[in-house]
């Protein structure tokens, strides 16, 4: 098959994705997986208790949304530099240095509750955390081929989702056994179990060290052909759709259904179950329709489910609604990492992750800052309609800029990296 032939394939041909049981024989793929499971679980337990802790510790929406915008942007201040860190020293020592340093500065925002604090030490925190981000998919695509690179993203998704469920049982129930313990106020447990989730971050260095090293990449400039270019601008409105409720999904639980921390963990346990089911289906949906198609696909139902979601009347369809929500939004996630690393040079994988998440935390950042003050002044049904409509537009932006892009993309190396 000729290259021109394979670039049209990955974009608008249903894929050749297969099994590989290989790929999980594999002691790198092994070690990563540990690690990341660890760090997964850790990250899970941590942000979902520590919106819970902040609303325990009064601050309003719009405070809450800045102080999440604060890490956000702190995230893409780091990326670019943390691409400069993963060509001068390789993939394996920048994520054992995230492993160490990110939790530190996660548990210090425990400390010093005052807001311009919460701020500075968000955007550290940020900055740490912009490691990982950069490091994880070029280290995926490395310990992946491309016919198996969908499978493996979609298996540490699954993973990030399984151990979401475990922190959404701990995150729940925890924090009041801690208090029964220590019998302080509940804000001391919920400290607590915050401090557990940063610990479990750092233990996965251990794991991290196993990784074979990897050798640097020489310098090089990142090239932003039509594929890049057209990928980022449709994938940035993407991820303004996404983090506009996502990031006030348990305040909408507290706030809005007025929901105890027990049942809201119940909720996010099995929101997690169904996550697992939908992200393990989405690659037999990409074999299916073609990466491109799938991809827009599940963006069209979950911009309608939340459609659904803020004309829902009741707790019952209100929670079966932000279920479902749960389970489609991020069925797209592995089949665009897959997408992006599929069509950059081994090269400009590191870059181009880097550019990715720029752009993903940037659209982020605007969008927590935006629905913070928009949830607080007009409550949540009103933009929540307003945000399903700009979920729809960016599934159809996907495909209108990348469809027939298969003779404009990036040269592909395939081998160096797998």
């Amino acid at each position: 098959m000729s290259v021109a032939a394979e670039r049209t394939t990955d974009l608008d041909v249903p894929g050749t994705e297969q099994a590989a049981p290989a790929l999980l024989r594999s002691q790198d793929f092994r070690a990563l997986f540990v690690s990341s499971f660890l760090v997964d679980l850790g990250l899970c337990l941590y942000f979902f208790t520590f919106s819970l802790f902040l609303v325990e510790h009064h601050f309003r929406e719009q405070q809450i949304g800045f102080i999440t915008a604060s890490l956000t942007v702190g995230t893409v201040a780091g990326t670019l530099p943390a691409s400069f860190l993963i060509r001068r020293y390789g993939l394996r020592p920048v994520m054992v240095g995230y492993a160490l340093i990110a939790p530190l500065l996660l548990a210090s925002r425990t400390i010093f509750l005052q807001v311009p604090s919460q701020l500075v030490l968000g955007f550290l925190a940020g900055i740490a955390m912009s490691l990982w981000t950069v490091c994880f998919a070029p280290t995926v695509a490395r310990l992946t081929t491309k016919k198996n690179r969908t499978l493996g993203f979609s298996i540490f998704v699954t993973m990030g989702i399984g151990s979401g469920a475990i922190a959404g049982i701990i995150g729940g129930y925890l924090p009041g056994f801690v208090t029964s313990l220590k019998g302080h106020a509940s804000t001391d447990g919920i400290r607590v179990v915050l401090w557990l989730a940063c610990a479990t971050v750092g233990v996965a260095a251990a794991g991290l060290i196993r990784l074979r090293r990897d050798t640097p990449m020489p310098a090089s400039s990142l090239v932003f052909g039509g594929f890049l270019t057209r990928f980022l601008v449709a994938v940035g409105v993407w991820s303004f759709a996404l983090n506009f409720f996502t990031s006030f999904s348990n305040v909408y639980l507290v706030r809005e259904l007025h929901l105890p921390i027990a049942r809201i963990g119940n909720i996010y346990s099995v929101c997690q179950v169904a996550q697992v089911v939908m992200v393990l289906s989405a690659p037999l949906l990409y074999r299916r329709v073609g990466l491109l198609v799938g991809i827009a696909m599940t963006q069209i139902c979950t911009g309608f489910v939340m459609l659904a979601l803020s004309r829902a009347h009741g707790v019952r369809s209100a929670v079966g609604l932000y279920i479902a929500l749960a389970a489609v939004q991020w069925m797209s996630g592995p089949g665009i990492s897959a997408l992006l690393m599929n069509q950059t040079p081994v090269s400009q994988r590191g870059r181009a992750a880097a550019g990715y998440n720029v752009v993903n935390m940037a659209a982020g950042a605007t969008a927590t800052v935006i629905a913070g003050r928009a949830f607080q002044q007009f409550r949540f049904a009103g933009p929540l309609r307003v945000d399903a409509l700009v979920a729809i537009c960016a599934a159809m932006l996907l495909f209108v800029l990348l469809r027939g892009m298969g003779s404009h993309v990036l040269p592909v190396e395939e081998g160096a990296g797998a």
